[in-house]
């Protein structure tokens, strides 16, 4: 019987923020950094890949430049409506309070911003050398098709979000709704789109 790793680390995934929200009370914002901190790194995972194309393919350069630039205009946009929509769901919340508990969270007296982000970034990357250096994907995928998968997830997720903030507009949702729709998105996304 041969085993999904795939499918096994989607689970665990899955069940990080379901634990932090129901047993370590983490609330809907703690899990939102957390997944946009797991985004940054995919973004920043994914100049990587262009630069290791364009190290092997030099023609690429134009499309580095410019699909990359629009992918960080599409980072800093979903960063932003996260944000706009939090503020929806919680107006009372203080983000930047939130932004510095979530940083100072300690978990076994360890504050959990100076573990989890280099954890975060270490993963990615050993992920990045596995799924991508190892089997040589930078002579088998061209620059475009990297940054084409790329913005077609941030399209999605840019999607999604817009879709919540027009719902909370109208109503605001129960937290596990939300807890939800990230673990269903979140799940879709590495299996479609990340690793790629």
């Amino acid at each position: 019987m041969r085993v999904n790793t795939k499918l096994i680390q989607l689970a665990g995934d899955a069940l990080i923020p379901i634990l932090g929200f129901f047993f370590w009370d983490w609330g809907l914002y703690f899990i939102v950094i957390f997944y946009l901190l797991d985004y940054i790194v995919s973004e920043i995972l994914t100049h990587l890949k262009a630069k290791r194309i364009f190290g092997h393919d030099a023609s690429g350069r134009t499309i580095w430049f410019r699909k990359g630039a629009m992918s960080i205009s599409l980072l800093i946009a979903v960063i932003l409506l996260s944000h706009l929509t939090i503020y929806k769901i919680h107006p009372e919340m203080d983000l930047s309070r939130e932004l510095v508990n979530f940083w100072s969270y300690k978990d076994m007296g360890i504050e959990q911003g100076y573990l989890l982000l280099p954890l975060i970034m270490i993963v990615g990357y050993q992920r990045y050398k596995l799924e991508f250096l190892v089997p040589q994907m930078y002579s088998k995928v061209s620059m475009d098709m990297i940054w084409k998968q790329h913005l077609r997830a941030h399209c999605a997720l840019l999607g999604f979000i817009g879709l919540l903030l027009g719902i909370s507009v109208i109503v605001i949702l129960p937290e596990t709704v939300y807890l939800s729709g990230i673990i269903l998105l979140t799940s879709l996304y590495q299996l479609f789109f990340k690793g790629n």
